[in-house]
């Protein structure tokens, strides 16, 4: 059972020649969830790889919840007739604009999440700013994946001042790859994922 996760905007407020304003697909078994979809969303889609699959029938969705179907020809199919073992879920959790989950609520749903997706609009040195306008910083965000124990973060969402990697010039101390080290000396040089247009990330089936 594939599952994906698809970037195709990640830009604050509005988009521009380097970044599409935010919006994240989550794709599995041929099904797209569309996610903080901000303005041009249409557009990116267009430009993707992603193709809408068609979803399963009736029958399907009764097999998969433990109820025989009869078929129109009178045979009875029963799930464990068609069904492989149930396979381990998998946990994304996708916060954008958001300056703080408040209590405890948003832990426990991200709880040892397989992949946490956070907005980092602003750099830590702007954590004012941010919150003031309902924003984090890559701080905020790894401070949280941290405490979800999240086993991968990605950050996303980020204010157009921040060029990605590819145009960004040498030696920029401001730029998009310091909001990576930020969040990364939070999370003890964990690896975090700065999200680019049309980047598609794969979460594996747990063994």
């Amino acid at each position: 059972m594939s599952m994906d996760v698809t970037f195709l905007g990640t830009g604050a407020a509005y988009p521009s020649p380097t970044r599409g304003a935010s919006a994240v697909v989550l794709r599995c078994e041929g099904e797209c969830w569309l996610f903080d979809c901000g303005e041009g969303t249409q557009t990116q889609l267009m430009k993707s790889q992603l193709k809408a699959g068609v979803p399963p029938g009736p029958a399907y969705g009764k097999l998969k919840n433990g109820i025989s179907v009869v078929l129109e020809n009178g045979v009875t199919i029963s799930p464990q007739d068609v069904l492989k073992k149930p396979i381990v879920g998998r946990k994304i959790c996708i916060l954008g604009d958001c300056s703080g989950v408040v209590g405890d609520g948003g832990v426990k749903l991200c709880f040892e999440a397989d992949l946490l997706i956070h907005e980092a609009t602003l750099d830590d040195a702007q954590m004012d700013k941010a919150k003031e306008h309902g924003h984090s910083t890559p701080q905020m965000a790894a401070t949280f994946a941290k405490l979800c124990r999240a086993k991968r973060l990605v950050l996303t969402h980020f204010s157009q001042r921040y060029k990605p990697v590819a145009l960004a010039r040498e030696g920029e101390t401001d730029g998009i790859a310091e909001l990576k080290k930020q969040a990364e000396s939070v999370l003890d040089l964990q690896e975090v994922t700065l999200a680019e247009d049309f980047m598609v990330i794969s979460i594996p089936i747990k063994k």
